[in-house]
């Protein structure tokens, strides 16, 4: 199935692996409330409250960090997918 998010979403795939190297979590949130995926599609460009739109940020293929309890998610092939905002996207990790 092809995705095309329309303007300022992404969708993520959860990816399920091992902790190790940088853990981001606000101070106050438990442990299992921040998740590392990986984007599978982005919308092109967002925009802004002015009404300008602005290129995005998060790419096809980026690994981000992001909440886990969000609105929505949807099962793809047995895989768990989450669409976000850009903004709801905490981090992206450099590879």
């Amino acid at each position: 199935m092809e995705i095309e998010p329309l303007m300022g979403w992404v969708i993520v795939k959860h990816v399920e692996e091992e902790q190790k190297g940088l853990i981001v979590r606000p101070a106050n949130a438990r442990e299992d409330t921040v998740w590392k995926g990986e984007v599978v599609a982005a919308s092109a460009e967002r925009m802004l409250e002015s009404g300008t739109k602005v290129p995005m940020r998060v790419k096809k293929g980026d690994t981000v960090v992001y909440n886990k309890f969000t609105r929505a998610w949807f099962m793809e092939e047995g895989v768990e997918h989450t669409p976000l905002k850009e903004d709801e996207v905490i981090a992206i990790i450099e590879k």
